[in-house]
C-alpha cells in the first residue's frame, strides 16, 4: 500500500502537505501543488488509513444507525421489508453527505453508548426505541440523535421524525366503511404506541365500537398460523381483514392461499407502509404509503443541524410524515 510518505516523495513536497491535502485543509498549500497531489491521489488510489483520521481529527464522520430490535414478525429484523427499505434510504442520505454508515443493533443502551464512543460517533440516528430508552441513552450520552417512529410526550427530550399513523389509519377505516364493510377486523402483534395510535385512528373511521374486533396476534410465524386455523371462520364471516403492515396482510394472504381461500372474493385485506412487496404479492395490496424516503431525509437534515449545534424550534421536534391511500386489488 503506497504511503503519504511515498507521495510526498513523488511531488518534492513535506508528508504534512500531503496530509492536509487528503483532509482537506488546503489554505497553506499552493493551488497547483494541491492539484499536484489530487492527481497522484487519484492515479494511485490511495485510501487513507481511517484509524489516523479518527486520532488527527474531532470528527469521525460516522453516523450510527441504530436498528432498536433484533427481531420483527418473529425473524431477522433486517429481512422486514420496512427496515430494509428505511436502511437503503437512509444510508444513501448520510452517503451524500459524506458520512459513513455504523450499524448498532438491539435497545441495550449500554451498548449503543460503548459503541458510539469508542468510535466517536458524530450523531445516532435511532429506529424503534421508546421515549424511555432514550431518556436512558441520553443520561449517558451527550451526542446528537435523531429519533424515528417514537412516541414523545417530551419533545425537549429527543428530535423524532415519524409517520402519521393516526390519520394512516384513518383513512383505511374511511375506505373500508365506504364500501360497506362493516364487521371489519384489525390484526396486529400489539397494543402499544404506533400500533395503538392506528388502531384507534382506524376505530374513529368506522365509527363503531369495536370490542372484540381488535385481534392480537402473535410475532412467532408458527404460532399465528395456528391462530389463522382457530380464526378462520371468523375470518369468512367478517368478509374484511386490516393488517397493521404489509407484511402480515401478504402472510395472510399466503395463508390463504394454502387454506383454498380467495383474496378479495372470500376476505378482502389491506395492510399499512407500501413497501415494494405490496406490489409484488397477487392480488396487489391495497394498504397506506408512507413515504420512507423523505422520513430518511428528513430525519439526516435535522441531525446535520444538531450536529452543527443548531437549536431546533419546537415545530421541528416531533414531524409527522404525511401518509396516503393506496388502493389496488385486495378489496
Amino acid at each position: 500500500m503506497i504511503r503519504v510518505k511515498d507521495i510526498a516523495n513523488m511531488v518534492g513536497v513535506s508528508p504534512t502537505t500531503v496530509s492536509n491535502v487528503i483532509h482537506g485543509n488546503t489554505r497553506r498549500v499552493s493551488q497547483e501543488t494541491a492539484q499536484k497531489i489530487s492527481s497522484i491521489l487519484d492515479e494511485v488510489g490511495y485510501i487513507p488509513n481511517m484509524g489516523a483520521r479518527l486520532l488527527s481529527q474531532n470528527t469521525s464522520h460516522i453516523i450510527g444507525l441504530v436498528i432498536g430490535f433484533d427481531y420483527l414478525h418473529g425473524e431477522n429484523a433486517m429481512q422486514d421489508p420496512f427496515v430494509s427499505t428505511f436502511v437503503g434510504q437512509i444510508s444513501s442520505e448520510i452517503e451524500n453527505a459524506g458520512y459513513y454508515m455504523m450499524i448498532i443493533r438491539g435497545d441495550d443502551c449500554r451498548k449503543v453508548a460503548e459503541v458510539t464512543s469508542r468510535w466517536n460517533v458524530d450523531g445516532l440516528i435511532v429506529l424503534g426505541w421508546t421515549e424511555k430508552s432514550h431518556k436512558t441513552l441520553k443520561k449517558m450520552l451527550k451526542k446528537p440523535t435523531v429519533a424515528i417512529d417514537t412516541y414523545v410526550s417530551d419533545p425537549e427530550l429527543v428530535v423524532n421524525v415519524g409517520t402519521d399513523d393516526f390519520d394512516g389509519a384513518y383513512q383505511l377505516g374511511k375506505y373500508w366503511a365506504d364500501h360497506g364493510f362493516r364487521k371489519t377486523l384489525f390484526l396486529t402483534e400489539n397494543t402499544a404506541e404506533m400500533d395503538q395510535c392506528r388502531f384507534a385512528g382506524f376505530q374513529r373511521a368506522m365509527t363503531e365500537a369495536f370490542g372484540e374486533r381488535l385481534i392480537l396476534l402473535s410475532a412467532r410465524k408458527e404460532v399465528r398460523r395456528l391462530q389463522y386455523d382457530e380464526l378462520l371462520p371468523r375470518f369468512r364471516e367478517a368478509g374484511s381483514l386490516a393488517f397493521i403492515s404489509d407484511y402480515l396482510a401478504i402472510d395472510a394472504v399466503d395463508y390463504f392461499i394454502d387454506k383454498g381461500v380467495r383474496v378479495p372474493e372470500d376476505i378482502s385485506i389491506t395492510g399499512f407502509d407500501d413497501t415494494f412487496y405490496a406490489e409484488l404479492i397477487r392480488p396487489r395490496l391495497t394498504t397506506v404509503q408512507q413515504n420512507i424516503g423523505l422520513k430518511a431525509s428528513t430525519a439526516m437534515q435535522l441531525l446535520l443541524r444538531l450536529i452543527n449545534r443548531e437549536k431546533l424550534p419546537e415545530e421541528e421536534r416531533n414531524i409527522k410524515i404525511a401518509v396516503q391511500l393506496v388502493v389496488r386489488e385486495s378489496v
